[in-house]
């Protein structure tokens, strides 16, 4: 991904899109099977679950922190299958699902992949973790200590170029 909309101003829980290219590669190359339960808990628009189910994923669960987004995530997950909530500022219990998609939130990485690797992956609600990112994230001086100690287990660069 690169940098988008230098010099503006950041929105509180403003969102960018995924594009559904790197989530279809991503899907590609993880053969995760179709009856897997696929969890976007920073789930934005939705185009995440969106390319899952375009890839034929059925099911599909979403949190989000933006209340008007239900709607489109209702549309593509089931009534269900969303939940309205900041996934960062409170404990989420139960959330067992086979596999958790998403692009993590801007502005707070380390925070995120902190709850997708300490809060789900280690207490096995979640057996796999893919998350959707700049390279550039890996490298910083700041969030060294911490990716030592939680080293993914696999890096696929993901390119049209």
């Amino acid at each position: 991904m690169s940098a988008q909309n230098r010099g503006r101003t950041r929105i509180p829980y403003d969102n960018y899109n995924t594009p559904a290219w790197c989530v279809l590669q991503l899907l590609g190359e993880l053969g995760l099977s179709k009856t897997m339960r696929i969890l976007d808990p920073f789930a934005g628009e939705g185009n995440v679950l969106k390319a899952c189910e375009y890839a034929g994923h059925e099911k599909l669960s979403a949190w989000e922190i933006r209340p008007e987004a239900e709607a489109e995530l209702r549309a593509v997950c089931g009534r269900k299958n969303v939940a309205i909530l900041d996934t960062l500022a409170q404990p989420v219990d139960g959330a067992c699902t086979s596999a958790v998609i998403t692009n993590v939130p801007y502005g707070r990485e380390q925070e995120a992949m902190q709850f997708l690797v300490e809060g789900l992956l280690q207490k096995g609600q979640a057996p796999l973790v893919a998350t959707l990112g700049k390279l550039q994230w890996l490298s910083s001086k700041d969030r060294n200590a911490w990716i030592r100690s939680h080293m993914p287990h696999r890096i696929l660069v993901l390119s049209r170029r």
